[in-house]
């Protein structure tokens, strides 16, 4: 079923930019920075820095965050704070835009590099500082884009190197690049879109897609951070001022704040609001708990005992670790979602934060649209049905079950509501939602959240176990 998007895109704002022939053109932001960082000191050091970042990502397969964990070095100094917020807008946006990117170079290579080749990389950076950062002068992003494909070797693409940005360069001052939203999701992610939201949200989505996301926080020891605002319907849950960093708000993940965005803390919110209501005292699990945000909400909201369920021993002591500070603790149990470790019929209440292709967090995570493929869907969809069915069993009649997926494709959240409907004990549970989320609200019993909403993309669907 088609979508209507009430906001406009991101990007539509940049297709109507114009300047006057001659001038430098303001630049246009792919994504709505909360700051224009500059170019960094010790500028080769750095930019390398994300080279190998993005290497890592791009041919290495892993995620952002753990790119910038091994690399970090490259970003220290007396400089560090300014060297990070620029080498992760760098980064990001290089990520989030790669496609768009490719489809500007191609325009002006006889032979277009190889996607994930060092020089493609290193020239996608490039034209990303040329383009879109505001604090980086052209001439700057030329030449330590040349340099740095002399400094990896590359000496011999230097010249073609140079001609590519100065010419993408002149036509940018002649009439001013227009960022397509659309073009910086691979053809199956569109195709996805399409068929779940409608052809002419696709763009719509993919600009929202390339916001910078708000940073939102539970609080559960002390008041609310100075300038913060309460998120309608949830407890405890506020939204940080834009431009606040996380690192300087009193007592983040120690205790008292964990940093948790709006649309992940509903699954848990409604969970409890639900077993609270039935008055169920039994057990509660977090099934694929870790890293433990959700599990850590269910022990503030619920005085049920609570299990912690994951697959990865290694992400169960890290759960451990983050909820080392909280006076209640959960049972951990290392298990595997197809063979849940409860009796049948024994569990009162059940969150299924099921696997998936996390398509929803690409605003934070941007690595994710180029890490999964159209094969991953299909065994993440299946491997989430047998989940749910083992959930369904555990459950006793009567009992709760939340199913919540961070992903914007309906194949893993509107399909499976029908087929869990179909073919499990379950029946629909409805539940109640602020006016903000209305458009959210598509059935009584689900929600299907998006960044049009201001947060990460979620699907939600609550059930009631049949006797």
């Amino acid at each position: 079923m088609a979508k209507n998007f009430t906001n406009k895109s991101p990007s539509s704002a940049a297709k109507r930019h114009s300047s006057s022939k001659g001038r430098r053109p303001q630049k246009r932001h792919p994504q709505r920075t909360h700051s224009k960082p500059h170019a960094p000191k010790g500028g080769d050091s750095v930019r390398n820095g994300v080279f190998q970042v993005l290497k890592t990502v791009f041919k290495g397969k892993q995620t952002l965050d753990v790119a910038f964990t091994q690399y970090k070095n490259n970003f220290g100094g007396a400089d560090e704070s300014r060297n990070l917020a620029f080498a992760y807008t760098l980064a990001a946006g290089t990520l989030r835009t790669a496609l768009f990117l490719d489809g500007l170079s191609h325009q002006h290579l006889k032979k277009p590099f190889e996607a994930d080749s060092d020089q493609n990389i290193i020239l996608r950076m490039g034209i990303y500082q040329l383009l879109f950062m505001d604090g980086v002068k052209d001439h700057a992003a030329i030449s330590t884009t040349v340099d740095m494909m002399k400094h990896n070797r590359l000496h011999h693409l230097s010249g073609v190197t140079n001609a590519v940005l100065r010419q993408i360069q002149r036509k940018n001052a002649e009439h001013p690049i227009e960022l397509a939203a659309d073009m910086c999701l691979p053809s199956w992610i569109q195709k996805e879109f399409s068929a779940d939201y409608g052809d002419e949200n696709v763009d719509v989505l993919a600009g929202y897609m390339l916001e910078q996301a708000p940073v939102d926080i539970r609080v559960y020891q002390g008041a609310a951070p100075e300038g913060s605002t309460a998120l309608d319907g949830l407890e405890k849950a506020y939204r940080l001022p834009d431009g606040t960093h996380a690192s300087s708000i009193e007592g983040l993940n120690t205790g008292g704040v964990y940093i948790q965005d709006m649309a992940a803390q509903w699954p848990a919110s409604l969970l409890a609001k639900l077993i609270k209501a039935k008055k169920l005292n039994g057990p509660v699990v977090d099934m694929c708990a870790a890293p433990g945000g959700k599990t850590l909400q269910l022990l503030d909201l619920l005085e049920n005992t609570i299990y912690a369920a994951d697959l990865n021993p290694r992400r169960l002591q890290k759960l451990s670790e983050n909820l080392a500070h909280m006076p209640r603790k959960p049972f951990t149990v290392a298990c595997n979602g197809y063979t849940p470790p409860f009796a049948e019929s024994s569990i009162a209440g059940l969150l299924l934060d099921a696997p998936c292709t996390a398509t929803g967090t690409s605003r934070r995570h941007p690595e994710v649209i180029h890490l999964r493929q159209p094969a991953d869907l299909e065994h993440l969809q299946a491997a989430q049905r047998k989940i749910l069915e083992q959930a369904a069993m555990v459950l006793q009649p009567g009992g709760v079950l939340v199913y919540a997926v961070c992903s914007l494709f309906h194949k893993e959240g509107e399909a499976q509501d029908v087929w869990a409907l179909e073919n499990l004990a379950l029946k629909p549970l409805a539940f109640d939602v602020p006016a903000a989320l209305k458009t959210a609200h598509t059935k009584a019993h689900t929600l299907r959240l998006t960044p049009e909403h201001g947060c990460d993309g979620f699907y939600i669907a609550c059930y009631e176990k049949q006797s």
